[in-house]
């Protein structure tokens, strides 16, 4: 009985089928994660309008409610690293400032560390 021959596959072109594989695979996530980036991008500029009429009437009235300016704070936070909002965060925070120093300070650190990397 007569064996078969296994044959030899040569492990270079394996390595680099896979190596193009692995490539296709990187392009296709990339292009899934940027498209997803700018769905959050329309998202968050359609919402900016009512964020900013909200900020406007806490600057205007007022307010003290430190909860509901740490929430808008929080969102133009997470905003202003998709390169949106950060005339309003900064327009709030310096609000906030007259109210809470400690807490505004804390938000501007976050703010250069995600925005400015520093």
């Amino acid at each position: 009985m007569a064996r078969k021959q296994k044959s030899k596959k040569d492990p270079r072109k394996s390595f680099e089928e896979q190596l193009t594989l692995n490539e296709k695979a990187l392009d296709r996530l990339t292009e899934s994660i940027s498209g997803l980036i700018r769905h959050v991008q329309r998202i968050a500029k359609n919402n900016l309008p009512l964020i900013r009429e909200s900020l406007n009437e806490i600057i205007v009235n007022q307010e003290k409610d430190e909860m509901q300016i740490g929430r808008i704070l929080d969102t133009l936070l997470d905003y202003a690293m998709l390169g949106i909002g950060q005339k309003e965060f900064r327009k709030l925070n310096f609000y906030y400032w007259s109210l809470n120093k400690r807490a505004s300070n804390a938000y501007e650190r976050d703010y250069r560390r995600a925005v400015e990397g520093k």
